[in-house]
C-alpha cells in the first residue's frame, strides 16, 4: 500500500517541460494533387510549417497489403528502401509486395521528444493520444494546402480532409523509432471485430441478421426525410460537418411539409391543400405554426429553443459560405444529435425512436473520439495543453 500515489491524472508519465524537437508527419491524401514533386511553406499564426508534396512514393507490405497498413515496412521511393528490409524478408521467406501511392504529404513541424521516449514502453498509449491529437492538429494544415490549391487549379477531385479521410499517419523524429498512427478505430479495422458473449462464445460483430435485412428490404418504408437524416449523422463521420447540418435541418423540414399535408388531406380537397402550400411555399416558420395548429400537438420548451438555433447555423452555412472546420465539429454534432431527437419527436414513432436511440454504443464502435488534448497553433508550432 505505501506505494499507491496520492494522486493521479492521466497524462502525468509524459515530460510536458522536453524540448519540442523537429518531427515529420507522413500522410496519403485519397487523390492526386496534380503538381510536380514540390516544397511549400505554409505560416499559420506565425510559425512556418514546411510540407513537401510527393508522387512517387510506394509502399512495402510483408505478405498481406492491409488498409490499416499493419504490414506495411516501408513508405518512399522504391529506390531508397532499406536493403536491410529486403534481406531480412527473403532471411524469413516473407513475400514482399509494392504498392503504389497517391499523392504523399511529408510535413516539418514540432513534437514533444519526450513522447517518442515512450515508444515500446508500457506509457506508450500516452504518447499515442498525444500524437493522435498532433495529426488532428495538422489536418489544418492540409486542407489549407488543399484549398489553396484548388483555389489555384479548380481541380475537380480534390476536396477537405478529416480523420476519415485520412486516417493512417506516420511520425518520426531523427533517428527514434516512428510511429503509425490511426485516428479513429473503425479504420484500423481490417477485419469485423469479434466479441465474447457471456458463454464466452465469440460472435461476428452483427447490426441485424439476414432474415432482419430481407423483411427490411420487402417492407420498411421510410419516413419522409429519413434518408436526410441518415445522411446527416454519415456525414459527420466522414467529416463533411456543414454538409451534416444541412441535410438534418432538411430533413426535419421535409417530415414537417409531409406531416402538414397528411394532416390537411384529412378535411380539405386537393385544390385546397395545394394553395395553402403555395402560400406557404419557403416559409418553414408558417408550415409549422399551421402543423401545429391542425394537429392540435405543442412543441416541447426544448424544441422551440433548438431548432432556430440549428436553422440559423444552416443559414450561416448556405448563404454566408460559413465552413465549418475539423477543430469545431463539437458544435455541429450537438446540433446534428439534437436535430435527430427533433425528427423523433415530430415523426412520434417509437419503433423508429427506438431504432435511433436504442444501442447506440454499440453502433458507436470504432467512430473518431474527441481527443483527450487541447492544441492551439501559436508562433512556436502546435502546442498540446495537458488536461
Amino acid at each position: 500500500m505505501e506505494n499507491i500515489p496520492e494522486e493521479y491524472y492521466l497524462d502525468q508519465e509524459l515530460n510536458w517541460n522536453a524540448d519540442a524537437k523537429h518531427a515529420v508527419f507522413l500522410v496519403e491524401l485519397p487523390y492526386w494533387l496534380m503538381v510536380p514533386n514540390t516544397t511549400q511553406r505554409i505560416t499559420l499564426n506565425g510559425f512556418e510549417y514546411k510540407v513537401q508534396i510527393f508522387d512517387d512514393f510506394y509502399e512495402l507490405y510483408g505478405t498481406e497489403v492491409h488498409d490499416s497498413r499493419r504490414t506495411c515496412a516501408y513508405i518512399g521511393p522504391i529506390e531508397k528502401v532499406d536493403q536491410n528490409i529486403v534481406q531480412e524478408a527473403k532471411n524469413q521467406n516473407i513475400n514482399l509486395i509494392w504498392r503504389k501511392c497517391k499523392t504523399v504529404l511529408k510535413i516539418h513541424s514540432l513534437c514533444n521528444e519526450d513522447v517518442f521516449e515512450m515508444k515500446g514502453n508500457k506509457h506508450e498509449s500516452i504518447a499515442r493520444s498525444y500524437l493522435k491529437t498532433l495529426c488532428e492538429a495538422h489536418i489544418t494544415i492540409v486542407n489549407i494546402l488543399i484549398q489553396q490549391y484548388r483555389l489555384a487549379t479548380y481541380d475537380y477531385f480534390p476536396f477537405e480532409v478529416s480523420p476519415w479521410t485520412v486516417p493512417i499517419w506516420w511520425i518520426t523524429q531523427s533517428n527514434k523509432d516512428g510511429f503509425r498512427l490511426t485516428l479513429l478505430e473503425y479504420k484500423n479495422w481490417d477485419f469485423k471485430p469479434v466479441f465474447a458473449n457471456i458463454d464466452l462464445k465469440e460472435n461476428v460483430y452483427s447490426l441485424i441478421s439476414p432474415f432482419e435485412l430481407q423483411q427490411s428490404i420487402l417492407n420498411l418504408e421510410p419516413s419522409p426525410g429519413e434518408y436526410g437524416l441518415l445522411d446527416a449523422l454519415n456525414l459527420m463521420e466522414r467529416g463533411d460537418y456543414s454538409g451534416a447540418v444541412r441535410r438534418i435541418t432538411t430533413a426535419i423540414e421535409v417530415l414537417v411539409e409531409n406531416l402538414l399535408i397528411s394532416k390537411l388531406n384529412d378535411t380539405l380537397s386537393e385544390d385546397e391543400v395545394s394553395n395553402i402550400l403555395n402560400k406557404l411555399k419557403n416559409n418553414f416558420p408558417q408550415k409549422l405554426r399551421k402543423y401545429l395548429k391542425v394537429s392540435g400537438r405543442k412543441l416541447e420548451s426544448w424544441i422551440e429553443t433548438e431548432l432556430p438555433k440549428i436553422r440559423d447555423l444552416r443559414h450561416k452555412i448556405v448563404h454566408s459560405d460559413y465552413k465549418v472546420h475539423f477543430n469545431d465539429r463539437g458544435l455541429e454534432q450537438e446540433k446534428v444529435d439534437k436535430g435527430r431527437w427533433i425528427y423523433n419527436w415530430f415523426e412520434n414513432k417509437l419503433d423508429r425512436k427506438d431504432k435511433r436511440e436504442k444501442l447506440i454504443g454499440m453502433r458507436s464502435l470504432g467512430r473518431g473520439m474527441p481527443s483527450m488534448f487541447d492544441y492551439n497553433f501559436t508562433n512556436k508550432g502546435v502546442v498540446i495543453e495537458s488536461p
